[in-house]
């Protein structure tokens, strides 16, 4: 056979069959998951949707999707990651019958989803598969806002109780990725409010003994307004502002007072040991250390600065729930 090697020593003919069967893998995933939704919500019985579950195909997509098992050879490409994790997603937000749903919330197999380690990937790979993933976790916290009472099949019972979709909220807006990408820090951020704001006892017993969690989500917001804080100062600088300077100023401003409406979203929830922890956090970073810096040696763009963050933490934030 006649094979040409590119610079990098792998044959070019093995490469693209890779690639096609890449390609009819990810179709396939597709395809499953528009077919078993289709006849879950338009067959009766759900004889399709029975099959997937007697022949066990969402432990398998877990398997590719992990790298575990019989899916560990799969699991190698991104596209195909990215589109297991779309077919379950299809899966979880879209079966009409409760008893499905139970089915694809049971065995844990979700929850092992959501505590990927999002760390162990390179940028190129985020890149593929952060959108996704962020996406699957809203599709969970919207399906668990809408049914409060399906919260057990959201506690991993293996690793001490925990809430692994408020974790992996949490680490999501926390990363190092979602410093440079809005969408992923704003929809984590929405998820870590819309799983707070659910009104039952066990998910916010849970929330509230989140201790580790609540520290990094607090560290995180308060990290960035403190940053926020700086850039205000050093854009403010000087006797005159120009127009480009004068433009920035007002972008600050504008993502400033995002942050203190999800602060005041958060407050809003009522989850009183998070709420407790914020207050002390947005006092002992944010007012206490750099907003009195202006109080230190006269500075008065710091002061003016200090003024404008105090005024709009006071008009964009209503005090929490008793």
């Amino acid at each position: 056979r006649n094979v040409m090697v590119g610079e990098d020593g792998i044959e070019e003919g093995v490469m693209k069959e890779v690639k096609a069967l890449e390609g009819r893998v990810v179709e396939i995933l597709r395809r499953m998951g528009e077919v078993v939704v289709y006849g879950e919500q338009n067959t009766t019985p759900t004889q399709l949707f029975d099959y997937f579950c007697e022949k066990n195909m969402l432990a398998l997509l877990v398997d590719v999707f992990l790298g575990h098992g019989e899916g560990a050879g799969c699991a190698r490409s991104i596209k195909v990651k990215v589109q297991t994790l779309q077919t379950v997603g299809i899966l979880v937000g879209n079966v009409k019958e409760e008893t499905s749903l139970y089915y694809l919330l049971s065995n844990n197999y979700v929850n092992e989803i959501v505590g990927l380690d999002i760390n162990g990937f390179a940028v190129w790979a985020l890149d593929e598969i952060m959108p996704t993933y962020i996406s699957f976790l809203k599709t969970l916290a919207l399906r668990l806002s809408t049914s409060p009472h399906l919260f057990q099949f959201f506690v991993d019972e293996l690793s001490g109780h925990t809430f692994p979709l408020f974790t992996a909220a949490v680490n999501a807006a926390s990363s190092e990725y979602a410093k440079t990408d809005a969408f992923v820090r704003v929809t984590a951020l929405n998820v870590v409010v819309n799983v707070c704001k659910i009104e039952h006892d066990a998910i916010r017993r849970v929330i509230g003994e989140s201790v580790k969690e609540q520290r990094s989500l607090l560290r995180t917001l308060t990290t960035r307004l403190v940053s926020q804080i700086h850039r205000m100062n050093n854009l403010t600088a000087g006797d005159q502002t120009d127009t480009a300077r004068h433009s920035l100023i007002q972008d600050e401003i504008g993502e400033l007072q995002d942050q203190l409406y999800f602060i005041n979203d958060l407050l809003q929830c009522g989850v009183r040991p998070l709420n407790v922890r914020l207050c002390e956090w947005l006092l002992r970073r944010v007012v206490f250390t750099p907003l009195l810096e202006g109080l230190r040696g006269g500075a008065e763009r710091i002061e003016s600065t200090n003024k404008e963050v105090v005024d709009r933490l006071a008009m964009d934030t209503t005090p929490p729930p008793p």
